[in-house]
């Protein structure tokens, strides 16, 4: 009713819609255009056709009866509602048969596949021919950095145990993160080293849970073809890495970059102020995906029966013997525990300070809050147990609480014009600048927080994780579950009997 009363209503008086129809055409043609509206527009080519359209139904509508036996009966027996479900049932087909080579929950599936298809599309490119770079492609810091990254990598290649290996493989990231401070890249460089040690504590927790010993390919030929296939995919990341990178100067939009950022924003860190004000949507959508990933890790753990680990305040308790080598564990971790009350807070006063300095000087929101996650890591690896780790934090809350302040920061730039658009204010007495990028910078802090205490709190506790379970979707019913070896098999099919 609404719809036909204003169609009456501007069919008599079009010219509101004028200017709407005028930017519409414009931005479709990219070009100015001029269309008029009116009620009454002459005798013009399209009221031919509309009058043309009226007389052959005129004349057609005697002739229905007739007419729509002789449509009946030359109807065709295939039909656009066929087609269209053959058509599906042909992608369907296809989709599965595609997608049966890696409908596992095999990794090394998985891996397998993406390998073989960047070593393939690395051949194909490898014919491209590439200018040569402008400088040497080395320095003296690169050869001695290569050798403590080839040592870790082919330790890992050799390991047997899982522990073993995460040392190795945060060892090689480790040694990328002093790559980019040698560099130059200091962001980086501390995002790298602070990633790589909770990665490394999230990890531990849970490597608990799974067989020590790696599980190895029974054939032979199995374990040829992964070497091959793993050997032609590091090789063609090498050749990438050196044939793009450092074959030109800065592009046009690092210069901008670098010429204007201070005049617009008055930052003087330009990779802060491109994360949090240039392009601040982009940050603000991985944000959101590192919350929806918290609490990702939270739901399966809950689906597998992890219950959440619960700090308990109250007087000491004496924890129960875990082996006559380790004894008391109250007493075993004295030592953590008295480091982590000196550094705990020593690391909160760092995460506020690169938090505020962020705009200026490499910090941010972002690595303040890996290094207040390190502090609640430390604090909770060195309790005696679960219920003795003092996290009080309430995750769920916090993350919601950082994206709020994200959002809010956001909405902020509604005084100046649009959403994100940051807002800034200069206090002299402090030469320090105050902008909405602070405000969005501590939402992502907040996020960050509570994310790494999710991981801790799911994935921390101690009670076990059944050792075989079966897969609810039917994907993996033909496969071993491969994180077991044929000792854990075993154990498993007798603990099911």
């Amino acid at each position: 009713m609404i719809g036909a009363v204003a169609g009456l209503a501007l069919g008599l008086w079009s010219g509101p819609l004028e200017q709407l129809v005028n930017r519409a055409g414009h931005d479709v043609a990219t070009a100015d255009t001029h269309m008029s509206l009116s009620l009454w527009h002459g005798v013009t080519p399209e009221l031919g056709m509309s009058v043309v359209a009226l007389g052959l139904g005129c004349l057609l509508c005697p002739a229905h009866s007739r007419l729509s036996m002789l449509l009946t009966r030359r109807r065709p027996t295939v039909t656009g509602v066929i087609v269209f479900d053959r058509l599906i049932s042909a992608l369907g087909a296809g989709g599965r048969y595609v997608t049966k080579a890696t409908n596992s929950s095999s990794p090394p599936r998985h891996l397998i596949a993406g390998l073989a298809s960047l070593a393939a599309l690395g051949l194909l490119a490898s014919t491209i021919s590439v200018d040569a770079p402008p400088s040497a492609p080395t320095r003296m810091t690169d050869w001695l950095l290569l050798v403590p990254l080839i040592a870790a990598t082919l330790g890992a290649v050799l390991a047997q145990s899982r522990m073993v290996l995460l040392i190795l493989v945060g060892v090689a990231g480790l040694t990328v993160g002093i790559w980019f401070l040698a560099l130059g890249g200091a962001d980086l460089a501390m995002t790298q080293l602070l990633v790589e040690i909770l990665v490394i504590v999230v990890a531990v927790l849970v490597l608990r849970r799974l067989p020590r010993a790696l599980p190895s390919p029974r054939r032979p030929r199995r374990r040829l073809g992964m070497a091959v296939v793993a050997v032609c995919g590091g090789l063609m990341a090498g050749i990438a890495t050196f044939v793009l990178t450092g074959r030109r100067g800065p592009s046009p939009a690092a210069e901008w970059y670098l010429d204007h950022t201070y005049d617009e924003t008055k930052a003087k860190n330009v990779v802060n102020a491109i994360i949090t004000e240039f392009r601040a949507l982009d940050t603000l959508g991985e944000t959101v995906v590192l919350a929806i990933a918290a609490l990702s890790v939270v739901a399966l753990c809950a689906t597998l029966g992890l219950p959440l680990a619960r700090a308990e305040r109250g007087p000491r308790r004496h924890g129960d013997n875990i082996g006559p080598l380790l004894g008391d564990p109250q007493d075993n971790t004295i030592v953590p525990r008295t480091l982590g009350r000196l550094v705990s807070p020593a690391l909160g006063v760092l995460a506020g300070y690169l938090l505020l300095r962020g705009h200026a000087l490499p910090g941010g929101g972002f690595i303040a809050g890996l290094i207040a996650g390190a502090g609640m890591a430390i604090a909770y690896l060195s309790a005696p147990s679960e219920k003795r780790a003092r996290i009080h934090l309430r995750f769920g809350a916090t993350i919601v609480l950082g994206l709020v302040l994200a959002l809010l920061a956001g909405a902020l730039g509604f005084l100046s014009g649009g959403f994100l658009v940051p807002l800034s204010h200069t206090v002299a007495a402090l030469d320090y600048t105050v902008t909405t990028a602070l405000v969005f910078d501590a939402g992502v802090f907040v996020v960050v927080l509570g994310t790494v205490t999710a991981f801790l709190q799911s994935l921390g506790t101690e009670h076990p994780i059944p050792p075989r379970r079966g897969d609810p979707h039917g994907l993996d019913d033909e496969d071993p579950d491969h994180s077991l070896d044929d000792a854990d098999q075993v154990a498993a099919e007798e603990a099911k009997q």
